[in-house]
């Protein structure tokens, strides 16, 4: 039998992904191109819990003898997908809405190549992006087709029915397969200490579009509620901590910041309910399901109800 796979350290993944270039992208490459900062700033915030899926996939997949094929939705700027490439012998598909899309915008449904270069010596891996609205197109793929599918830090954009979006990803899942998802805990407690310190919460417009920033968080509770719905049973679902300190942050932050965590590492459910990130793996079930639970949706009758064929 194979060995169970290895998984980088944190120094480890962060000198990986400075590494990390796009050769190619069909979508979005002179926009992602032009923002250094903005991307470095991003590797640096989602390092930890870029490591912490890849240690759920393991679990899943302790050893593999054959690709995984795996769905990545809101895949750009395609850090992860150049990790679970090293990683894993996988067959990656991607999707992403291209930059400066607007709400009932139509979109040209198809792949677009997409190349990435990695490691020391900037090996080349190659795939396809799709783009379509994971809201409310149909996913322009079989039914069974994928093993797994990711939905990494992509539900708090979504602006319409994440419901259509889990459905979708329901349909196209293998019996057996997986959806893992994370999400900004809405009830995470660097919110609260900001509300109480006076200091404005929302997120700041991002210059490539509506759904480049965030739109709805979700707490521990609605994303359980909202997996039920949509017919999945849960594997794995709990909040943890795994966002780095500011770089910048004044010593009294970082004190402040150690207290707040010992706190959060309390093992009891209040704590735990105020970390930073929520992490759920699914299996589905049944049929494929639009579920619309009450806590989520103002009104279920106006949304479709039923998958577009």
């Amino acid at each position: 039998m194979k060995d169970v796979w290895t998984i980088f350290t944190p120094n480890q993944a962060l000198q990986f992904l400075d590494q990390v270039r796009i050769i190619e992208d069909g979508v979005d490459q002179e926009i992602r191109s032009s923002a250094p900062r903005e991307l470095s700033h991003y590797r640096l915030i989602h390092t930890r819990t870029w490591l912490r899926a890849l240690h759920v996939i393991r679990r899943v997949f302790p050893v593999i003898d054959r690709p995984l094929r795996v769905l990545e939705l809101g895949a750009s700027p395609y850090f992860f997908t150049a990790l679970l490439a090293h990683h894993i012998p996988c067959e990656i598909v991607a999707s992403t809405l291209p930059a400066l899309t607007w709400p009932g915008e139509p979109l040209d449904i198809r792949p677009y190549p997409v190349v990435l270069a990695y490691g020391r010596d900037q090996q080349r891996f190659h795939f396809q992006t799709w783009t379509f609205n994971i809201e409310k197109d149909p996913f322009p793929f079989a039914s069974a087709s994928f093993d797994l599918v990711l939905c990494m830090e992509v539900m708090e954009h979504l602006t319409y029915c994440p419901s259509h979006t889990l459905a979708e990803a329901h349909r196209v899942l293998r019996p057996g397969g997986k959806i893992l998802i994370t999400v900004p805990n809405y009830l995470r407690s660097q919110r609260i200490l900001q509300v109480a310190l006076g200091r404005p919460d929302d997120f700041p417009y991002v210059g490539t579009g509506i759904q480049g920033r965030h739109q709805r968080e979700l707490t521990y509770d609605e994303m359980k509620i909202l997996l039920e719905a949509c017919n999945y049973r849960i594997d794995y679902l709990d909040v943890e901590i795994v966002w780095p300190w500011e770089p910048a942050m004044t010593l009294p932050g970082r004190v402040l910041a150690a207290l707040l965590h010992g706190f959060l590492r309390l093992p009891i459910a209040y704590a735990r309910k105020r970390r930073e990130l929520i992490i759920a793996l699914a299996t589905p079930i049944g049929e494929p399901r639009l579920g619309y639970p009450s806590q989520l949706y103002d009104d279920p009758t106006a949304f479709p109800q039923r998958l577009p064929v």
